[in-house]
């Protein structure tokens, strides 16, 4: 009998599936095609739901993208007033919070040995209720809360609340309280000032809220408005500002300076530095213009340290205080801890309840009075967790049905006049509900305090501040941020400290030497990072590291900076090895201009384009349809790393971990490349520049020509395409290009589950041996032209937007139809800022780059 080829590989299917049915040791799972499928699902086109990020006590509106019922990527909400329609780097890594391979999956009870050991929820709550029964008070420890939830915990008899928050700004608020009555932070408005003075306020990395504030500096950017950084650490922020003063005393003429244009200044977390930006606002005549006291933050009643009294029950809910205060919870007489994750806390817990992720759980939040943001579940709770506000009701003995309905209940009483159900669709759909507050005015006390002299003390002193990547350390357990480069040092995977090189010389201390730092009787170890952006006498050290029980991604990684006491701050090197893992290359550009800024007014504009670099032996490549292409500015560009970020999430780019990063070995398809460089100015002695390398869909593409199974080719649309399925990895593309936007994979990268649930099903995963790159997010730009097709009309401008333009709060990264002279990206390319990487090498890329400006202050 003759069997053709289809019926072998028939047979052969049958066998196969037979035998690993056999062998399989659980049931397999029966997939059922919808019969009626829900109204919200679509096969193969996602469902977009708005909630609200809970990364950090900003509150800015996210929407997550979901496809047959799993969350797979989330970005900001375009109509949200916080944020504009940005999200930062920690919040596009929300959805691994949501996949996280250690989350909490049954409740567990401390056993009579001291270990916790899993139970059921009836187990859990009984012995939860009886613990809670027997201690003489109750105390609720939660993050920023305000909202519903805050309300409900109101309602638990004879319980205190405490709001927790590492970073609290607690001397800002004290600051304002003694200047003007107000205990509570001020709203910003950086979007209508011309001038505006930083006292070691880090506002776009992790100040209140960084996303917006970022917004608003732009648009005060694009209106002329010049920055002053004053501060003895050069931060991110520092390095976006038109010049840096690192000394002890700002300029004497400032006064007058912030009197001449609208103006505002902004104090870091230091009371003496805040009683003196108050008093500068109020004689610069910025109080009630630029700050403004109208809306209350959900800040105000935040505290940094707190205490158990004895004999005291505490529950805490999402909160993490034993990494920043081991003693917190030593007098307890007993705790119990709500957490969608294991932590420090949790571990020191008598009863441990897992909760739903925010992704998963119903909820509001105000960070603004007046702004009501919704939080609505966006999939289904991925393992046998609880909602937090049902918890709450069953432990405080409230008699309400659910947290749901009376999360509802509170909206009905936000707006009494409208139709209620039309008012609750309508802030779903938005993400929110958000009214004007009545003005308010305050006025500088007469009995103001001047600002303390600064404390004179011996050894270097030391500064601790929230790391961009990981905030307060709650990001730690994010592999995401744990492989962005620090937009400073360009670390990743450890905690390092800043020394000044002159410093690092009398020490013998060199970048990546391990050294011990000890303050306040206490020490910890940590590779040093010697940086000229600090001034000599100062140390500097990044917060949010060194966990223990926080998961595999933070367990063991770097040191913990909330350990160190107050006092002198020594120093000395402990190992000669190099132990700090960068992923930069040369800290100068060595004349070759990749990253280029310019000093206006005074310096001429760039010369215009020459046609020479428009010549080229190669054959043209027609694009009749689209040549797409990307602009990206540098003067708006803040080095926030939220493209990098997204750019993971949504082209299922694998996070490798230190070793391999150490090796060379990262994968993602955006850097920031960052440049130290000489001030125009002797107060403005040191700048940093950057700029963001992608791949360049270069017309003249180096890497097409020497692939030998044409895996890399140029398709009709200007894209540099990549055939995953026809690469051999001989890797000569890579080596031929002369950005290095290539990744390899030289390994196969597991992803444990349920980690494997957030991969993008329009994109490819990529397997070992296999070469990968930017291609301007193919997908979306085949989405946009199948939508268009369906509505029978042409691409318009804007229809397509990748990923990582999508998330930048400055929009900082356009992208378009160069073929479209109209569009905003080829007005954008024609601009007499522009220039290219490399240029000289005729690739003639398709990303034009805008160079910075640094204006004269």
């Amino acid at each position: 009998m003759e069997n053709n080829r289809r019926d072998f590989l028939k047979i052969l299917g049958i066998g196969a599936a037979a035998g690993m049915a056999g062998c399989s040791k659980t049931a397999p799972e029966r997939l059922e095609p919808y019969v009626v499928p829900p109204e919200e699902v679509v096969r193969g086109h996602p469902a977009w739901f708005r909630t609200t990020c809970r990364e950090c006590p900003a509150g800015c509106g996210m929407e997550a993208r979901v496809r047959e019922g799993r969350v797979h990527k989330v970005e900001g909400n375009p109509e949200h007033p916080v944020s504009g329609g940005g999200l930062c780097a920690r919040g596009q890594a929300a959805v691994q919070g949501l996949y996280s391979p250690d989350r909490l999956r049954t409740p567990l009870i401390r056993d009579t040995a001291g270990k916790l050991q899993p139970a059921s929820w009836e187990q859990a709550l009984k012995a939860a209720l009886e613990g809670l029964a027997k201690a003489r008070s109750v105390r609720v420890v939660t993050g920023a809360a305000r909202g519903a939830l805050e309300e409900l915990i109101r309602e638990w008899p004879g319980a205190q609340h405490v709001i927790y928050e590492p970073v609290a700004y607690e001397a800002v608020r004290e600051a304002n309280r003694q200047c003007f009555g107000v205990a509570g932070l001020p709203v910003l408005r950086f979007a209508e000032a011309r001038l505006i003075v930083l006292f070691s306020a880090d506002v776009l990395e992790t100040y209140v809220s960084p996303v917006g504030y970022a917004r608003g500096i732009q648009e005060a950017r694009r209106a002329g408005a010049r920055i002053l950084y004053h501060g003895p650490r050069l931060s991110l922020t520092g390095a976006r500002a038109d010049q840096w003063i690192p000394g002890e005393t700002p300029p004497a003429d400032l006064l007058q300076r912030m009197r001449e244009v609208p103006s505002l200044a902004v104090a870091g977390d230091d009371l003496s530095d805040a009683l003196a930006v108050n008093r500068l606002n109020s004689e610069a005549g910025a109080l009630n213009r630029t700050v403004r006291f109208d809306r209350g933050s959900a800040l105000d009643s935040a505290v940094s340290k707190f205490e158990a009294a004895a004999g005291e029950a505490v529950v805490v809910v999402e909160a993490n205080p034993l990494h920043a205060l081991p003693a917190a919870l030593r007098n307890a007489a007993f705790v119990v801890c709500l957490s969608s994750c294991p932590t420090e806390t949790t571990a020191a817990a008598h009863v441990v309840l897992p909760v739903h992720s925010p992704l998963e759980s119903w909820g509001d939040y105000e960070p603004w009075t007046g702004i009501h943001c919704l939080q609505q579940p966006a999939m289904m709770p991925v393992f046998d967790t609880r909602e937090t506000g049902d918890l709450l009701i069953r432990l405080a003995g409230l008699k309400h049905a659910s947290f749901y309905e009376y999360l509802r209940a509170r909206w009905r009483k936000l707006n009494p006049q409208a139709d209620f159900e039309a008012f609750w669709a309508a802030s779903l759909k938005l993400g929110g509900w958000w009214r004007d507050v009545p003005e308010r005015t305050v006025a500088l006390s007469a009995q103001a305090p001047r600002p303390p002299e600064p404390e004179r003390q011996q050894g270097y002193r030391l500064h601790t501040y929230p790391s961009l990547t990981l905030f307060d350390g709650r990001g730690a357990n994010r592999p995401w941020l744990q492989e962005l480069p620090d937009p400073i040092s360009q670390a990743v995977w450890d905690t390092w400290v800043e020394i000044n090189p002159a410093d690092a010389a009398l020490l013998r201390i060199r970048t990546g030497n391990r050294v011990e730092v000890r303050a306040g009787g206490a020490a910890i170890q940590v590779p040093a990072c010697v940086y000229p952006g600090i001034t000599p006498g100062h140390v500097a050290i990044p917060l949010g590291q060194g966990h223990r029980g926080f998961g595999r991604y933070a367990d063991g990684v770097g040191a913990n900076p909330y350990l160190l006491g107050r006092g002198p701050v020594e120093i000395k090197r402990v190992s000669e090895r190099r132990e700090l893992v960068r992923v930069g290359g040369s800290d100068l550009q060595h004349h070759r201009e990749i990253a280029r800024s310019r000093t206006v007014p005074g310096e001429s504009k760039p010369e215009p384009h020459s046609p020479l670099h428009d010549l080229t032996l190669y054959p043209e490549h027609p694009h009749e349809q689209h040549r797409w292409g990307m602009v990206v500015d540098l003067d708006a560009c803040t080095g926030c790393g939220a493209c990098i970020t997204a750019c993971y999430a949504e082209n299922n780019i694998p996070a490798v971990g230190r070793d391999r990063v150490a090796q060379g070995r990262i994968m993602s398809w955006i850097r920031l490349e960052r440049f130290f460089g000489q001030g125009t100015a002797e107060s403005d002695p040191f700048q940093i520049d950057w700029t963001l390398v992608m791949c360049q869909q270069c017309e003249n593409a180096p890497c097409e020509p020497v692939c030998p199974v044409f895996a890399a080719y140029h398709n009709q649309e200007g894209l540099n395409g990549q055939v995953y399925n026809r690469c051999v990895g001989t890797r000569y593309c890579a080596n031929n290009c002369p950005y290095r936007v290539r990744r390899f994979n030289w390994f196969e990268y597991q992803r444990p589950g349920p980690e494997d649930w957030q991969l993008n099903p329009d994109v490819t995963v990529r397997t070992k041996g296999v070469m990968e790159k930017c291609t301007f997010c193919i997908q979306r730009i085949v989405a946009a032209k199948d939508r268009a097709r369906r509505e029978n009309r042409p691409l318009s401008d804007g229809d397509v937007v990748p990923a990582c333009a999508q998330s930048c709060p400055t929009q900082a990264i356009i992208f378009g139809d160069l073929n479209d002279k109209d569009s905003r990206v080829s007005r954008m390319a024609r601009n007499e800022r522009r220039y290219r990487i490399l240029e000289e090498l005729n690739t003639r890329p398709a990303v034009t780059y805008l160079m910075r400006e640094r204006r004269k202050v």
